[in-house]
């Protein structure tokens, strides 16, 4: 051991930190899908940088208010966790359930609202990209839950008590930010929904709401622009 090791207490990033037991056959896997709310982190920040929606920026801030509220929530009720070995912190409600439970309220009620009905789809592919939503990202939710559960991080009443909590706010946040500005244009969301996509920040900053446009989000739309594109430049051999 050096003598900087000696003289420095070090201490973990309990972020990404995760214990789990090595003769068990599922804990490596849980592990990696416990990590899940970060990698969602940095997927947000992607899609909000290169795509530039409204919906994604909003949903992001929801979730970043989620985590907020957690964070209070803690402090508030001071509940430990099952086991103080894999780490310090309150154990109640689970960030890592209320994080996911947020995540896909928000997500399928989306789907359910703004996209194109199962019923009217053409396409195969879209078809099948709706289904893997609606069941995959349920089940991954779910999967992240209970891997709370299993590294003994938290018990099945912290788990489901921030699974609710998740659910109940992105809920609470897809009325008030997509749902009645869509279908209540004259509310005070509507209003203020109009006005920000019309202000000259969104128009700098490319702000936009595709799905005010295109059913899809624009991906055919845009898919259509490139091919235009794509085949005139062909026809005058600059590609």
């Amino acid at each position: 051991m050096s003598v900087y090791q000696q003289q420095v207490h070090l201490e973990s990033l309990s972020l990404t930190h995760v214990l789990y037991d090595p003769n068990d056959p599922v804990g490596r896997l849980l592990a990696l899908l416990t990590l899940s709310p970060m990698i969602l982190v940095s997927m947000y920040t992607i899609v909000v940088l290169l795509r530039r929606e409204l919906l994604i920026s909003t949903m992001f801030a929801g979730q970043l208010g989620c985590e907020g509220v957690n964070w209070i929530l803690k402090r508030m009720f001071k509940r430990e966790r099952p086991m103080d070995y894999v780490g310090t912190g309150y154990g109640f409600p689970s960030s890592h359930s209320q994080f996911m439970g947020y995540f896909v309220a928000f997500l399928v009620l989306h789907l359910w609202f703004r996209e194109t009905p199962m019923g009217r789809l053409q396409d195969p592919l879209s078809k099948t990209r709706k289904i893997i939503l609606y069941v995959g990202v349920p089940i991954w939710s779910a999967a992240v839950c209970y891997s709370r559960y299993h590294l003994t991080y938290h018990t099945v009443f912290q788990v489901t008590a921030g699974a609710g909590i998740g659910v109940a706010i992105g809920a609470i946040w897809y009325i008030l930010v997509e749902y009645l500005p869509v279908f209540y244009p004259s509310s005070f969301f509507g209003t203020w929904r109009t006005w920000f996509l019309q202000s000259d920040v969104a128009s700098r900053f490319r702000i936009r709401d595709s799905w005010a446009v295109w059913s899809d989000g624009g991906t055919d739309a845009e898919w259509g622009v490139w091919k235009i594109e794509w085949d005139r430049k062909r026809k005058d051999k600059k590609i």
